[in-house]
C-alpha cells in the first residue's frame, strides 16, 4: 500500500541508502505496479531469494569483446558484476534486472542486454551451483517485463 512505500523512502532516507532528492524522484505508481505484478507474486513465492548478489569471475577477453585480435581472444580478464535479484523456483534460478531505459517497446531490452544476462546466468550458476531456468529483465518505465 503506499503508505508502506512511503514510509520505506523514508527509511531509506534516514539510514543513508537514499538521499532526499532521490526518494522524491521515486515514481510511487511505478512501485505500487511492480508489487502487484506476476513477478513480485513468484518473488514472494520463492525457496529463496539473492538482492544485490555481487559475482567475480574469468573470462576470455574474446568473447566479451569480438574485435579483439583472434591470437589474444582467449586470454583472461577478471569480470566483477552484481545481480538484481536471483530467487529460486523448484531448485531452479530466475535471474531479474530492473532497467530504467527510455524505450517505447520493451523488446528493445532483449537485444541490448542479451549478453549482459548471459553472462549473468553464467556467473550464477557458478556461483550458486544452480540451473539458471530464466532471466527477466524488468521495465521500471513501462512496468512490463520481457523473458530474454
Amino acid at each position: 500500500c503506499e503508505e508502506d512505500i512511503l514510509a520505506e523512502k523514508e527509511r531509506l532516507v534516514k539510514i543513508g541508502r537514499l538521499t532526499q532528492a532521490q526518494s522524491e524522484g521515486v515514481d510511487l505508481r511505478s512501485v505500487k505496479d511492480f508489487f502487484s505484478s506476476d513477478i513480485y507474486r513468484r518473488i514472494k513465492k520463492a525457496d529463496c531469494v539473492y538482492r544485490e548478489r555481487q559475482f567475480t569471475m574469468a573470462e576470455s577477453i574474446g568473447k566479451l569483446d569480438k574485435m579483439i585480435p583472434a591470437e589474444f581472444s582467449e586470454e583472461k580478464t577478471v569480470v566483477i558484476g552484481k545481480t538484481d535479484l536471483i530467487f529460486t523456483e523448484n531448485g531452479a534460478a530466475v535471474i531479474v534486472d530492473y532497467k530504467t531505459d527510455k524505450v517505447e517497446d520493451i523488446s528493445a531490452l532483449r537485444a541490448r542486454y542479451k549478453e549482459q544476462m548471459e553472462m549473468y546466468t553464467e556467473a550464477v550458476g557458478r556461483s550458486l551451483g544452480l540451473t539458471v531456468k530464466e532471466c527477466i529483465l524488468y521495465s521500471i518505465r513501462l512496468r512490463s517485463y520481457i523473458t530474454v
